[in-house]
């Protein structure tokens, strides 16, 4: 149908906004028009976004993706949580549970899993205090579960002694599985050798928008 200044208004859009010139403005290659609304409209429905050369309904299931360092050495912490469910997993919370359990609260997030891409004292330290705050199983590959145990001659040998509570030790985490769900979310597991610990996993994380790594 037309709209007030003649140009048609598309039946199947969702929201359109009609309008008449009333100012052009140069500005280098390109002309800044400024208009008067006439008229604007909406429809129900499920919108499209333009994203990397491509189309696709924006839903309203939100994934959440937060990275964000934790610690004194700065490790990187990943919340990845599904805005419709309340889940979320939390990959790597070596440290500061404050600031790990305010993310999640802002977020409206409850952990499933807590897991671990390896077993060094700035990934993992904080398993056990942030599995009582915030709850959520947590994981680390099997292979790296006798350097958790040990996990408190790491902080001595960097002069924190009194650092880890060792009674979070005796607790180790369960081996990680090779994927993981957090409502519709599905996070893929993939252990590989290191020099510095016997196994570290990567993590990735494929949602409409892509694949997001941690590892």
């Amino acid at each position: 149908m037309p709209g007030p200044s003649v140009p048609p208004i598309l039946d199947d859009v969702l929201a359109y906004v009609d309008c008449s010139v009333e100012e052009e403005v140069s500005a280098g290659t390109h002309t800044i028009f400024i208009g008067h609304v006439l008229e604007a409209g909406e429809r129900p429905g499920v919108p499209l976004g333009y994203y990397d050369a491509g189309v696709s309904e924006l839903r309203d299931r939100a994934v959440i993706v937060e990275t964000f360092p934790v610690g004194m050495l700065a490790c990187n912490c990943t919340i990845l949580g599904d805005a419709a469910s309340g889940e979320a997993i939390v990959i790597d919370g070596g440290d500061d549970v404050d600031a790990i359990a305010q993310r999640l609260a802002q977020h409206g997030l409850r952990p499933r899993y807590l897991v671990h891409t390896h077993a060094h004292f700035d990934h993992i330290g904080a398993l056990g205090p942030l599995r009582e705050r915030c709850g959520g199983a947590g994981l680390l590959h099997h292979a790296d579960r006798p350097l958790y145990a040990d996990i408190a001659r790491q902080y001595r040998m960097i002069g924190l002694p009194g650092a880890f509570d060792t009674r979070y030790a005796r607790r180790r985490p369960s081996a990680t599985a090779d994927e993981l769900s957090a409502g519709p979310l599905r996070l893929r597991a993939d252990p590989y050798a290191r020099a510095n610990a016997p196994v570290s996993t990567s993590f990735a994380l494929d949602h409409d928008g892509g694949t997001t790594c941690h590892g």
